[in-house]
């Protein structure tokens, strides 16, 4: 039994060697790559193709608001530069203002009603004090 695991051990590693060289002499060339420095120009110039066509930009940003509603206003037009945080569209919320006015007022509300409650307490608590006769 302990002449197996040696062996056994010497043929793992040797068929581990074995497929990290066949790895190793199989793989991919690396892909050339030529660098060139980018400078401001007509695309016509520096663009050797022989078809006509739009330059479409390898990257697009897609913008979804967090909630679906109406469109109230657009602020920005394809094309325009953005800068970040800046508003873009904003969407038709006069119900949402609406109920925010609502809680606000009712805040207020509840706020008169705690100092009249307070109020009456301590009128309570003086009659409470107060020595009977």
């Amino acid at each position: 039994m302990h002449l197996f695991r040696p062996r056994l051990l010497m043929f793992a590693l040797l068929a581990l060697a074995l497929a990290g060289g066949l790895f190793w002499r199989l793989r991919p060339e690396p892909v050339a790559v030529r660098l060139v420095k980018a400078a401001p120009g007509l695309v016509e110039r520096s663009v050797s193709n022989t078809r006509a066509g739009a330059i479409m930009a390898c990257q697009r940003a897609r913008l979804a608001p967090s909630s679906g509603g109406q469109i109230a206003a657009i602020y920005a037009r394809k094309g325009d530069r953005v800068m970040q945080d800046e508003l873009l569209i904003e969407l038709w919320n006069l119900d949402l203002k609406a109920e925010l006015e609502l809680a606000q007022q009712q805040l207020s509300a509840s706020g008169s009603s705690a100092h009249a409650v307070r109020l009456t307490a301590a009128e309570s608590r003086r009659e409470a004090d107060r020595p009977t006769q």
